[in-house]
């Protein structure tokens, strides 16, 4: 703009210059997510400084310590070693406003390892004559932790379905004498797949099943606990070559390594609850076991039935025991049983 001087004949000139201020820090925000990856993971670290000068530079650590000018510089990095790797940045604009240190909300997790595994079925047993065994699963990821499996009786595991990942299941084989194989495939949480394992068991006798006993009547014996005496609803049957037992509790689960007698013969139950008895006849016998301080004797007879289900069931806190042939519970007479158990836990009237 420019003024005349009518006495002087000069003339004055005046320029307007508009300062810009910069008092704020820059922002900067990270796209760190919380999901365990099996790969490499780029991190992208965004800077802005609206109506600033700018952003300068963006200084970051990858191990939870606080960065400084000399740290790492720049707005995206990778990270390919497996670890749990926690982000700490910060930006500085054009003019030197530095910004607060910050920490990423979550943390980098890589885990490219297999895990590892195995798994026995009916704890390792060789063969058995029931087709439901129980098998027991191992696994281990020290990363990201185990998390689903697969099991199945084909090696092609494609169109079997992932599961939750348990130490213990159950399992029916399929149908037939014969060598049976399972096949297990465990993963992680990064979803890296372990190789595939394979166990082997020998299934025999495959027609047997699972029978109800006898209705029974209970009465006391103070030599040796409870004995109990069965009623049979029907006649003896014929001989057959090979019998099983099967002790579970309460809830249905196998009681394994129980200690129980058969005809004064002594047996240790499986890792899947069962004992198999060969060459046992039909008529009378007599199976016993100890469950905590009290012994138990049950004579009952055999029919054509090859696998007999035994229940240990707990009632209450008064350490009395009442043991189950298939879906038949043994009753326990009120009175005299109960006084004599009472006397003799407790040593007095």
């Amino acid at each position: 703009m420019q003024h005349g001087d009518l006495q002087s004949g000069y003339t004055a000139s005046t320029d307007y210059f508009v300062a810009k201020i910069d008092e704020g820090p820059p922002i900067t925000t990270d796209g760190v997510d919380s999901s365990w990856h099996n790969g490499p993971v780029t991190v992208t670290l965004t800077c802005t400084d609206t109506n600033g000068s700018g952003c300068a530079s963006t200084y970051y650590t990858t191990d939870g310590s606080i960065p400084t000018t000399s740290s790492s510089q720049g707005n995206s990095f990778t990270l390919s070693n497996d670890g749990i790797y926690t982000i700490k940045y910060f930006s500085v604009d054009k003019v030197g406003n530095v910004e607060p240190v910050k920490t990423a909300t979550n943390t980098v997790k890589i885990d490219k390892t297999k895990p590892l595994g195995s798994f026995l079925i009916n704890g390792g047993a060789t063969s058995t004559t029931s087709s439901y065994v129980t098998v027991n699963l191992f696994a281990l990821d020290n990363m990201s932790g185990v998390y689903q499996m697969k099991l199945s009786e084909s090696l092609d595991q494609t169109n079997v379905p992932w599961q939750s990942y348990v130490t213990s299941k159950q399992f029916t084989l399929s149908g037939g004498d014969g060598k049976k194989t399972l096949y297990v495939r465990f993963r992680d949480n990064a979803l890296n797949e372990s190789y595939t394992y394979a166990q082997s068991i020998v299934l025999e006798n495959s027609g047997s099943e699972v029978v109800s006993t006898p209705s029974v009547t209970l009465t006391p014996s103070p030599t040796s606990g409870v004995t109990y005496t069965p009623v049979p609803s029907t006649s003896p049957a014929p001989t057959t070559t090979t019998k099983q037992i099967q002790v579970q509790d309460q809830s249905g689960k196998p009681v394994v390594n129980t200690e129980i007698f058969l005809d004064g013969v002594k047996y240790i139950t499986d890792g899947s609850g069962r004992i198999t008895v060969k060459n046992l006849s039909s008529g009378d016998h007599k199976i016993s076991g100890k469950v905590g301080d009290s012994q138990y004797t049950q004579t009952f007879i055999l029919g054509t039935q090859k696998e007999l289900v035994i229940t240990f069931t707990k009632q209450g806190d008064n350490g009395i025991y009442y043991i189950c042939g298939g879906a038949m519970l043994f009753i326990l007479l009120v009175g005299v049983g109960l006084y004599l158990q009472r006397k003799d836990k407790d040593g007095h009237e």
